[in-house]
């Protein structure tokens, strides 16, 4: 009937009780109803970088590349075989004349025609003869003409070669004697006549 004394004994029976009450939670300083709050992101944030810009050194070539070479033209062939002069007359001769069949052996016109010089005999006329010897030079597949005992005789500023002529051009095969007239003509020398036989 002790009124001071029965609250305590409510709760020594709390505490002893099989089933206790839950015991009261302590006070809070978050009121109950207060909305959840959102987590806080621990993770680090991902940078996404971007690619820098190009600097002017990459956009412009450097200046150490290679520079392409120059394209450089063939050399134009002279209109005439050239002979250096050697100070004998009769290798300056024979050159002259083993230059001369090469030009015709290469069914190379421009050098086979300035052999002769202007005062070549030329049978119907110079502009003629060329016209007809054209024709037969380029009109072979293939020519080959070989010098055999080329002698050679000099006197002054006048030559002769004497020499046997091989002469083959497709199914054409020729062998004949051959005698060259030839002057000087500055510091060449050019045949001004040509004749076959003895």
């Amino acid at each position: 009937s002790n009124t001071g004394v029965q609250p305590k004994l409510s709760l020594i029976r709390d505490l002893f009780a099989p089933n206790p009450k839950a015991a009261r939670p302590l006070a809070s300083t978050t009121p109950l109803n207060a909305p959840a709050t959102a987590p806080t992101m621990t993770a680090a944030a991902t940078i996404v970088k971007t690619p820098a810009a190009p600097t002017e050194s990459a956009v412009k070539p450097s200046a150490a590349a290679p520079t392409p070479l120059p394209i450089t033209k063939p050399a134009v062939a002279p209109a005439a075989p050239a002979v250096a002069s050697t100070g004998n007359p009769e290798q300056e001769v024979s050159a002259a004349v083993r230059s001369w069949a090469t030009a015709w052996s290469a069914k190379n016109t421009g050098d086979y025609f300035s052999a002769y010089g202007k005062e070549f005999d030329a049978p119907g006329g110079r502009k003629a003869w060329e016209e007809e010897r054209k024709k037969r030079i380029l009109g072979k597949n293939k020519i080959s003409v070989k010098l055999d005992n080329l002698a050679v005789s000099v006197n002054g500023n006048k030559a002769q070669a004497r020499f046997k002529q091989n002469y083959n051009a497709d199914s054409l095969a020729v062998s004949s004697r051959k005698t060259l007239d030839l002057v000087k003509s500055g510091d060449r020398w050019v045949i001004v006549k040509e004749s076959t036989g003895s």
